[in-house]
């Protein structure tokens, strides 16, 4: 039987799949988010499974050892660097065969699908910290900021200008260095500046919607070549 592991998470997952679902006995495709598991439950079928797994370097040559993969498909989000390297570096050891993923570079298509989205705050701090996201522009508001606590001091944080919003923020560990208090509208240049200025390599925002800024969000980070976040 032949058997390949797909490590999944983005719209190239569903594209690497179609390409070679019938060249293998069985599929294995990992996705390391809650998101990314609802995202591709839909893909499972007799020779296809869909799992929920983080991989270490351990886990990853265990999984292969034990279902007895020949080859992986990468198609990991091309700012997920430390999984490509991991699978890359194992495969080498184990003598099985390695497929990059084809992006290099982030894009920003007309329906938002190379977006990193999670489910949840934590799992996007997880990400950020994994993959050397920091700073960050976290733009979700004072009321969620303390669910960034573990990154205050290596982030920086968009609230209102009220002292509610300050409170909140300091209470939650940022440095008042890195409180940005402004009120928006923010457009493409602002959030531009902002991201250039403070040197950060990712911005976080809610799905907040066309009204919510999201647009000028997506075009800013963009042109900045940095990845845009996105939790809900």
């Amino acid at each position: 039987m032949r058997k390949c592991l797909l490590l999944g998470g983005t719209s190239d997952t569903r594209k690497v799949l179609d390409t070679i679902k019938n060249q293998y006995d069985e599929i294995f495709i990992t996705v390391s988010t809650d998101y990314g598991y609802e995202n591709f439950k839909d893909l499972e079928s007799d020779h296809v499974k869909v799992l929920l797994i983080n991989f270490n370097e351990s886990s990853l040559r265990e999984f292969l050892k034990v279902n007895e993969i020949e080859e992986i498909f990468d198609s990991t989000h091309p700012y997920a660097k430390k999984i490509s390297a991991l699978a890359k570096k194992v495969c080498e050891d184990m003598r099985l065969r390695y497929f990059p993923k084809k992006r290099e570079k982030l894009s920003f298509p007309q329906g938002h699908e190379e977006l990193i989205l999670f489910a949840s705050y934590e799992e996007a701090v997880n990400f950020i910290v994994k993959e050397g996201l920091l700073p960050t522009l976290i733009t979700t508001g004072s009321k969620n900021a303390y669910k960034f606590s573990s990154i205050a001091k290596n982030s920086y944080i968009r609230i209102l200008p009220f002292e509610e919003s300050l409170q909140r923020a300091r209470k939650a560990g940022f440095p008042a260095k890195n409180i940005i208090a402004m009120q928006g509208p923010f457009s493409t240049e602002l959030n531009l500046a902002l991201i250039r200025h403070f040197n950060v390599k990712s911005m976080i925002s809610k799905n907040s919607g066309k009204e919510g800024g999201i647009i000028e969000k997506i075009e800013s980070c963009r042109i900045a070549k940095i990845p845009l976040i996105i939790v809900g």
